[in-house]
């Protein structure tokens, strides 16, 4: 059990969410929707002493997926006492609210200008007890990025705590200018909401759970107008589908898309 969650009046004692299931993120991502927290008691764990942060940038989001599927495959990359803490996914259309962010956004701005080309990012970060370890990892994760014959310039890596706050400045900017771009678009069109939806898809690959989404949001937007991004805890197989609708009609769409995921996700068990 990851949580545990008690409410009076609503008929529901207790609510427990099971092995597998990330209460943290469940209870977060609803922005109050599911309940409010109380209280909060935080376990540290000693900083790592070794720690590199990696931004990888894809010109073929395929290529993307497929990178992020083998980095965790048993065979591609020997970490020895290394560990793959993070792995975040980041695609074009977030990469692209991100770049319109840095236009108003200070916090943003003290971060490099990625490529423009780019269709999809990867976000990673290596920890161990030992220099060389981590810097062997390393070396192993740009040789298997140079297998997809991407840019080299393409490559961030940081080994510094303010070199690698940056690359989080990142990270999470992206749910922070979609936020902006709808308060833009409301002020424009009240109706417009923000359209939201996370994903927790255990026992599917990388890909294969990106490619889902992606084909059950043409099955329902055919005329392909809808404007959405996906990114989030790939290495945990957490997902953030967020919706960008632009009149009244594509969020009666962005509605249509969200009951066709949550009906199929269930049908399917992932």
């Amino acid at each position: 059990v990851r949580g545990q969650c008690a409410g009076e009046g609503s008929g529901i004692d207790i609510l427990q969410i099971h092995s597998g299931k990330d209460f943290i993120d469940l209870l977060a991502g609803s922005e109050g929707m599911l309940g409010i927290v109380e209280e909060i008691t935080v376990r540290i764990e000693p900083a790592p002493e070794s720690c590199w942060t990696l931004i990888l940038y894809f010109h073929k989001e395929q290529n993307a997926l497929d990178f992020q599927d083998k980095l965790q495959g048993e065979t591609s990359v020997h970490w020895s006492d290394c560990k793959l803490v993070a792995l975040d996914y980041m695609d074009f259309v977030s990469l692209q609210m991100i770049a319109k962010g840095k236009e108003y956004n200070n916090t943003l701005k003290s971060v490099a200008d990625f490529p423009k080309d780019a269709e999809a990012a990867v976000y990673l970060e290596l920890n161990s007890a030992d220099d060389e370890q981590t810097e062997e990892a390393l070396y192993e994760v740009i040789d298997l990025f140079s297998q997809y014959e991407e840019n080299e310039d393409w490559t961030w890596a940081a080994s510094t705590n303010d070199e690698a706050e940056k690359f989080k400045i990142l990270r999470h900017g992206i749910p922070e200018s979609i936020n902006t771009e709808i308060a833009g678009l409301k002020n424009q069109v009240s109706e417009i909401q923000k359209m939201a939806l996370d994903l927790y898809m255990p026992n599917t690959s990388i890909t294969e759970s990106v490619q889902w989404i992606r084909e059950i949001i043409q099955q329902e937007d055919k005329d392909g107008e809808l404007l959405y991004a996906v990114f989030g805890h790939a290495g945990e197989r957490i997902y953030h589908l967020n919706l960008i609708p632009r009149s009244v009609g594509q969020m009666e769409k962005g509605t249509v898309v969200f009951k066709a995921i949550s009906k199929k996700c269930k049908e399917k068990e992932f």
